[in-house]
C-alpha cells in the first residue's frame, strides 16, 4: 500500500492532553489501520 500524505488535507489542534502549542497532523484512516504523522510546532509542549 502507498499513502500519498501530500494529497491529505493537515488538521491542526491545540493545547493537545493539555499541554501548550499547536500540533499538526495528516492521518490516513483505512478499514484495520490508523496512519499519523505529525510535528509539535516551534515552542508546544503535549504532556
Amino acid at each position: 500500500m502507498l499513502i500519498n500524505f501530500n494529497e491529505l488535507p493537515e488538521r491542526t489542534a491545540s493545547g493537545m492532553n493539555g499541554g501548550t502549542g499547536k500540533m499538526s497532523a495528516k492521518m490516513y484512516m483505512g478499514d484495520n489501520e490508523k496512519v499519523i504523522p505529525c510535528r509539535i510546532h516551534v515552542g508546544g509542549l503535549i504532556v
